[in-house]
């Protein structure tokens, strides 16, 4: 058994103290790695850039589907930026959108949200005329403008409306279109 002295009990505190720092320094290295909420708030701001540089620049003409004047929808925090129905959505975005579909299409409603609080669940009911022919539930995460789309496939010839409501079942936007015959 080995005896301790004075001088090696110092070294060994010593050798601590002075590795000490080192340890904290690796332990505020790997609190400094990117989060998975990191490289989410980091696609979140690319989104923003995006959309900043989209309105910037000029942009080539495109159909919109008509929209209603937003709900009050009280205090929400969550907010629809932009709405529109499509023919299809490609790299996050509205193609061909418009106002007229026919039977046996698939229409995709997409839509730009803001979201500052937090992960919020989604609404989007589906009615043709009065009758609600489904609901697809959608979460949306933290974003300043949060892109994300629900399709249904039209079958019924008349006047559609798509509602997007937020979780307490307010109305935050509708979009609109006609359905005729194929």
């Amino acid at each position: 058994m080995k005896k301790w002295t004075g001088t090696g009990i110092l070294a060994t505190l010593l050798a601590i103290l002075l590795l000490a720092p080192a340890t904290l320094s690796a332990e505020e290295e790997r609190s400094e790695r990117p989060t998975r909420g990191d490289q989410q708030a980091q696609e979140a701001q690319e989104d923003a850039q995006e959309a900043q540089e989209e309105t910037e620049a000029p942009a080539a003409p495109q159909r919109r589907a008509p929209r209603t004047a937003r709900a009050d929808a009280g205090n929400a925090s969550v907010s629809v930026l932009e709405a529109t129905a499509a023919a299809n959505v490609e790299d996050r975005q509205a193609v061909d959108a418009g106002d007229s579909f026919s039977a046996g299409d698939t229409v995709y409603v997409w839509m730009a949200v803001q979201n500052p609080d937090g992960e919020e669940q989604l609404s989007v009911v589906w009615k043709a005329g009065d009758t609600e022919v489904h609901t697809f539930e959608i979460t949306v995460g933290q974003s300043p403008r949060w892109r994300t789309w629900a399709s249904n496939r039209v079958g019924r010839a008349g006047d559609w409306t798509v509602e997007i409501q937020d979780s307490s079942g307010n109305t935050l936007e509708t979009v609109s279109f006609t359905v005729s015959e194929s």
